[in-house]
């Protein structure tokens, strides 16, 4: 029996490096994707350039391992990482997707501040601010994936992030997500990478994938929102589009009003009734709300009572 299949889709990119990174046991198998590159790729399966999708989708049809390893083509695997990411998830069965921390070798600050957060983050409880996993980091249950439906890359009609609309609806159906506490990964970020060029991956995007996966759970609840800005306003829009009731609306001032509720401080939370609260402010914030709504409503559980979101 296959232990593990590593998945790599490629176009017109050398394999060498990605390949040699690869730590390949008796039982493990590699299958490559070419999703259209201008010369064949040996050992390849071929397709015309249909997207990668298509192609990661093309390669899982034909994966026999019990466990799925991505890897993309710029990218190397570290040592210990598939070792590291097996044992966790052979013990914990409750665990569908693995990844780990990553270095990145990049021109952009952005993409490294990105890393750095989902590096020291949790993917749980990030699970509705970004994407709390490096999906060429990633190795996961072949049968979790197969029960829903594998990769998509629209919902609705409208594009989405193909490895975060697949870690949502992952746990959605009730799985867990885990970073190991290893390197895992060298990504090796280009100027040309599809996060950059590709409208599955703009923030419009982003916050589809993360409407289709909360919005039903707020049907017929009252949602509190805390962030009166931007963020909160687009939630707000969405808690009235999926059904839910506005309940009230935190900020760290009082005063002003949004959707004809006023703007209240924060430390007025617990004397409101509500379902759920939506926590939209800057990820840099976090840490200080968090550390506020523990001091106020000590009993509000992250991920049952309230969720950061982006």
């Amino acid at each position: 029996m296959i232990r593990v299949s590593w998945l790599i889709p490629v176009r017109d990119h050398p394999l060498d490096e990605a390949l040699a990174s690869i730590e390949l046991g008796p039982n493990d198998e590699v299958v490559i994707v070419d999703d259209g590159s201008r010369e064949p790729v040996p050992g390849a399966i071929r397709q015309p350039p249909r997207g990668i999708v298509a192609a990661l989708e093309r390669g899982r049809a034909v994966c026999r391992g019990e466990f799925i390893a991505r890897l993309d083509a710029d990218d190397i695997a570290l040592p210990g990482r598939i070792d590291a990411q097996l044992a966790a998830l052979e013990a914990d069965p409750g665990l569908v997707a693995v990844g780990g921390r990553a270095r990145i070798e990049t021109a952009y600050d952005g993409m490294r501040t990105y890393v750095d957060q989902v590096n020291a983050g949790d993917p749980m409880r990030d699970l509705l601010v970004e994407s709390p996993m490096f999906h060429p980091a990633v190795t996961f249950r072949a049968a979790a994936v197969q029960a829903i439906d594998g990769y998509r890359g629209t919902c609705r009609g409208e594009p989405i992030p193909e490895d975060y609309d697949l870690w949502l609806r992952l746990v959605r159906a009730g799985g867990r997500l885990a970073n190991v506490d290893h390197e895992v990964l060298v990504i090796r970020d280009r100027e040309n990478r599809l996060t950059r060029t590709h409208e599955m991956y703009s923030r419009e995007a982003f916050r589809r994938a993360r409407e289709a996966f909360l919005g039903p759970r707020l049907k017929g609840r009252r949602v509190a929102i805390y962030g009166a800005g931007k963020k909160g306003r687009a939630w707000m829009r969405c808690i009235e589009a999926y059904g839910g009731e506005l309940a009230g609306v935190f900020d760290i001032k009082s005063g002003g009003e949004r959707r004809g509720l006023p703007i209240r401080s924060i430390h007025e939370l617990t004397s409101l009734q509500f379902h759920v609260l939506l926590v939209a402010v800057p990820r840099s914030a976090l840490p200080r709300v968090r550390a506020r709504l523990c001091a106020i409503a000590p009993d509000l559980v992250e991920t049952r009572d309230w969720w950061a979101v982006g």
